[in-house]
C-alpha cells in the first residue's frame, strides 16, 4: 500500500499547480486489510481532509463467502470483514463516505431438491443488517460478465427469485440445474439480483449499471467518468482524459503546447485518417498537421505500470488513442446510457445509431426496458433495461 504519507505528499504537489480549494469529492480505492493500517490511512487522511466536502472510501469486499474469498486469493474472511466494517464506526465524519464493492460470483451452496441459497445463514443475515443500517453510503455490486445473452433471460420462466431477510434462496426446476457457461450466467444473474434487491428496498438508489446510493451520496468521480468530463492522470497506471469542450477553448498556440507536451504533435498517417470523415470530400480533409490537430475531439491516455519507466518522458505512456468525432460519440452514448440520466439529446446521436432505431425503440419502450420521448429526444433504460443493457446498446449502434 502507498500509505497515507505518500498520498498527502501527492496531493500537496497537485496543489502547487492545481487549486483544490473547492474539490468536490477525494476518492480512493483501499482493500480492508491489513485492518490496522487501513484504520490508520483512514484516520490520516480524515485528519488532512477536514477541508474538503468529501472524502469517499471504497472498499474491495467482492464477497462474503468464505470459499469465494479463498478462490480468490482475498486475504479476508467473512468474520474478518465483519471485524473490519464494525471498526470503522470511529472514522465515519460529516463529509466521509464509505463504499463498498461486491462481486455477484453465480456461486450458491446446494441445499439440495433443487433449491440453492447465497452464502451461509450468518454472512446473509449480516448483509441484510448492514444494507438496513445505512452506515455504508453506497454500494457497488458487479458481475462476472453483465448478463451477456439478456433479453431471453426475461423470457425465462424456469427461475424465480425469492428475497427477504429470512430467504436468499432460488428455487430451480431440474432443466435449470448448473451443467454449463450458460447456467452459470444464470446464477450470476440470480446472484446480482438478489444483492440488487436488497439494496434498493432498503432506499438505495441505482444510479448506474452497477453502482446503488442513498440519496445525495452517489460517486461524483464516478460521475465524471460516465459523463467522459475531463481527468487528470497522475502516477502509475493512471489514465488521463481531456474532451472537445476543453481543446476547443484552447487557442492555437496553446493547443500546439499541449500536444506537443503528449507527444502528439506530428499526426501519424493512421491517426489522421481517423480524422477524416466518411462525410468529407477532399477538399474539407486536413491539409497539415495543425489542421488535423483542429479534429482531434478526444484524447484518452494510460500511463505505464512501471516506476522507472513512468519518469521517462518518453516511456510515461503505455496506451494512447486520438479519435474521431464518431468514435467520441460512441463512447459517449455507451457511457452515458448506464447511468440513469440517460440521453438528454437523442439526436446528437442519430449518427452512430441504425437506421430504424426509432422502430427499436419503440419495441423496447413497449416490453418495459426504456423511457423514450420521441418529441424531446430524452432515452433512459428502466431497472431491468439496465440489466439487459449490452443488448439494448448493441442493437442500437452502428458499428
Amino acid at each position: 500500500m502507498i500509505g497515507a504519507e505518500r498520498i498527502i505528499e501527492i496531493l500537496d504537489e497537485v496543489e502547487k499547480y492545481f487549486s483544490l480549494e473547492n474539490l468536490a469529492e477525494l476518492s480512493i480505492e483501499l482493500n480492508p486489510y491489513p485492518t490496522e493500517d487501513m484504520y490508520a490511512f483512514v484516520d490520516a487522511i480524515n485528519t488532512y481532509g477536514k477541508k474538503y466536502a468529501k472524502i469517499r472510501y471504497s472498499f474491495g469486499i467482492q464477497s462474503l463467502d468464505n470459499k469465494i474469498l479463498s478462490k480468490n486469493q482475498r486475504h479476508s474472511s467473512f468474520t474478518g470483514i465483519v471485524d473490519f466494517l464494525r471498526g470503522l464506526r470511529p472514522y465515519k465524519r460529516d463529509n466521509v463516505f464509505f463504499n463498498l464493492d461486491f462481486i455477484a460470483f453465480g456461486e450458491f451452496n446446494d441445499l439440495g431438491n433443487w433449491e440453492l441459497a447465497l452464502w451461509s445463514d450468518s454472512a446473509w443475515g449480516f448483509y441484510n443488517d448492514l444494507v438496513e443500517s445505512h452506515f455504508i453510503d453506497s454500494f457497488s455490486i458487479y458481475t462476472l460478465e453483465l448478463f451477456p445473452w439478456s433479453l431471453s433471460f426475461y423470457e425465462k420462466e424456469s427461475v424465480t427469485q425469492s428475497v427477504s431477510e429470512e430467504s436468499r434462496n432460488c428455487d430451480i426446476d431440474s432443466s435449470a440445474k448448473p451443467q454449463n457457461d450458460r447456467d452459470k450466467d444464470d446464477l450470476i444473474s440470480d446472484e446480482f439480483a438478489l444483492l440488487k434487491q436488497v439494496v434498493e428496498e432498503e432506499g438505495y438508489q441505482r444510479y448506474e449499471i452497477s453502482n446503488f446510493a442513498l440519496p445525495g451520496k452517489s460517486s461524483i468521480h464516478n460521475h465524471v467518468y460516465w459523463t467522459m468530463e475531463n481527468y487528470l492522470g497522475i502516477g502509475t497506471s493512471a489514465s488521463w482524459f481531456v474532451n472537445k469542450k476543453l481543446l476547443d477553448k484552447l487557442s492555437d498556440e496553446q493547443r500546439e503546447k499541449l500536444l506537443e507536451y503528449w507527444g502528439i504533435q506530428n499526426v501519424t498517417q493512421s491517426e489522421a485518417k481517423s480524422l477524416e470523415t466518411d462525410t468529407m470530400d477532399s477538399s474539407a480533409k486536413p491539409q497539415n498537421d495543425r489542421e488535423k490537430s483542429r479534429g482531434i475531439s478526444w484524447i484518452r491516455r494510460t500511463n505505464t505500470l512501471n516506476l522507472e519507466s513512468y519518469w521517462d518522458d518518453k516511456k510515461r505512456v503505455a496506451i494512447h488513442e486520438v479519435l474521431d468525432e464518431r468514435a467520441y460519440l460512441i463512447d459517449e452514448f455507451f457511457l452515458i446510457m448506464r447511468t440513469s440520466m440517460g440521453v438528454r439529446n437523442l439526436e446528437k446521436y442519430k449518427t452512430i445509431l441504425v437506421e430504424n432505431y426509432q422502430a427499436l425503440l419503440s419495441s423496447f419502450a413497449k416490453e418495459g426496458l426504456v423511457k423514450y420521448d420521441i418529441e424531446q429526444w430524452t432515452l433512459t433504460l428502466t431497472d431491468e433495461g439496465m440489466n439487459v443493457y449490452n443488448s439494448i446498446i448493441t442493437d442500437l449502434v452502428e458499428f
